[in-house]
């Protein structure tokens, strides 16, 4: 298409139009565009997406809390058996401190100065794997709301379905924060899982919709920078905060800066296309032109007259070989990511060695260089290039950090536990980089009238990763998880090589365009 600002800016300065108001202005001429041309002419990176990207970054700093809170509210902190008539310290050691405990001859007596849940009620020896649930659960929920999420988001609206979802997440984190039983616990958990997953993929696909094309990718990579920070955030409230309830209780007073912001992000400009709102859509548009100081006229917008099919689901995946081999991939890389994340997040926050603290903060801001990196080499190479090299790495990464370091001690303990823990924070360098390929790619991958469902399959798929890492941490040696881990995501980053690359193409609209390119 001939640039339809640039062409339109010459008839107006040729006939001496000038704007009073600053704005880059546009006389009024009848024509044909989609919202992606649109988007591309009034400003791919002005105000208006700068703005855009603010807002969800604040959502995905709190997202980042959200999700990693329970590698500070549910670890297991050194305790002690003391018999519960003496009151003396009766046994040191795991296996004779758990013996006493069940049969119920002694109590737990916590050392760590910070109260966590296990702590609160005493998840120890049998109970050990409750401590495991409440994370699970959250998993779950987050799995289980893709069923419903996906199409809601799809029906009723991106921005719907992000409203919605941070008013209940911030009441559901008050409440939690007050919880009198583990029951209570892991059920509310369960409940803020499920609206955690309609923030994350409403925002995601907000953000992508409402990009200039040609920044998308790049837009929802560096959207990781602010979860990163958010995870940095709560290793420092969590190390000030004696109490879990009160993480969570800050965590839920910080969502009011959400209901403020969501002031000023708009609805999907596509999703009003696609379910024949061109109006509405329009607005947006002029609306987007405003802040980034472009004036549109008479534009008609392409496509006006198709609905999107609404009654497509999950099953539409698998409508064609093309789209069923890309979809299949992308399932396998989702729950290889999202188990090796989230496993070596816990790990490195738990019983890797060292303090937990220090290892968890570290393993986090290693994050945000590797979104720069990330960009790059998307940029650079292309999108499966980026999320194929990073997978075999990260795999690569975590194998070595127990082959190494059970060959480093036999020389130094301690050399062998800097081993683990360093190739640990690299094997989390590079999924965390695979991870923030993942959202652009799949995005990319997948037409529209299907992204959000598309999405939420393979979220599914990650997040069954998801409910499996918390179990991670209840091997009594970790070698066996850590590097199956590995395994899974070399084989992830293997079958990557099969999907289509997405750089310079335009992004597809229905199942049809997947098939026939």
């Amino acid at each position: 298409m001939t640039s339809v600002i640039s062409r339109l800016e010459l008839d107006a300065r040729s006939s001496g139009f000038e704007a009073e108001s600053g704005l880059r202005e546009v006389p009024s001429l009848d024509m044909t565009v989609t919202v992606d041309e649109v988007l591309s002419e009034t400003g791919e990176l002005g105000w208006s997406q700068k703005k855009f990207f603010f807002i969800v970054g604040i959502i995905s700093v709190l997202s980042g809390m959200v999700i990693l809170a329970s590698t500070f509210t549910e670890f297991t902190p050194e305790w002690k058996c003391v018999d519960v008539n003496t009151k003396q310290v009766i046994a040191l050691e795991t296996d004779e401190k758990c013996n006493h405990f069940d049969e119920g001859s002694c109590s737990t007596e916590f050392g760590d100065v910070h109260e966590t849940v296990v702590s609160e009620w005493s998840l120890v020896c049998r109970q050990s794997y409750l401590a495991r649930l409440p994370q699970t659960a959250f998993f779950l929920g987050t799995t289980l709301s893709n069923f419903i999420v996906g199409p809601v988001g799809d029906k009723y609206g991106r921005k719907f379905l992000l409203v919605w979802s941070l008013r209940l997440i911030f009441v559901l984190l008050i409440i939690c924060a007050l919880s009198t039983n583990l029951h209570i616990y892991i059920g509310l958990k369960f409940l803020m899982g499920f609206c955690k997953q309609g923030i994350s993929l409403s925002s995601t696909i907000l953000l992508f919709e409402l990009m200039g094309p040609k920044h998308r990718s790049a837009a929802l990579i560096y959207s990781n920078i602010p979860f990163s920070f958010g995870g940095g955030l709560l290793t420092v409230l969590a190390y000030f905060l004696s109490s879990w309830r009160w993480l969570l209780l800050v965590t839920s007073a910080a969502y009011v800066l959400t209901f403020i912001s969501l002031i000023y992000i708009p609805e999907s400009p596509s999703w009003l296309m696609v379910n024949n709102k061109p109006e509405q859509a329009m607005q947006v548009l002029r609306g987007i032109a405003d802040d980034n100081r472009v004036a549109l006229q008479s534009i008609k917008l392409a496509g006006t007259e198709r609905k999107m099919d609404n009654s497509k689901g999950f099953l539409s995946l698998f409508s064609f070989p093309k789209i069923a081999k890309q979809t299949v991939i992308l399932l396998l890389c989702w729950f290889a990511a999202c188990l090796s994340y989230y496993g070596v997040s816990f790990a490195l926050g738990d019983n890797l060695g060292g303090n937990r603290y220090v290892n968890f903060l570290l393993g986090t801001l290693v994050e945000i260089p590797s979104v720069c990196i990330t960009d790059y080499i998307s940029k650079k190479h292309g999108s499966k290039y980026a999320f194929s090299r990073f997978l075999i790495s990260s795999g690569i990464c975590l194998m070595s950090s127990y082959i190494i370091s059970d060959l480093l001690s036999l020389i130094d303990q301690s050399l062998a536990v800097y081993s683990k823990v360093g190739f640990a924070i690299l094997g989390k360098f590079s999924v965390a980089a695979a991870y923030n390929m993942a959202y652009p790619y799949t995005s990319e991958l997948y037409p529209t009238e299907v992204r959000n469902i598309g999405l939420s399959a393979v979220s599914i798929a990650g997040r069954l990763g998801g409910i499996l890492s918390p179990f991670v941490l209840m091997a009594d040696n970790l070698v066996l998880p850590i590097c199956g881990m590995g395994v899974l995501v070399i084989c992830g980053g293997i079958c990557t090589l099969f999907l289509p690359e997405t750089k310079d193409q335009p992004t597809p609209q229905t199942l049809e365009e997947i098939q026939i390119s």
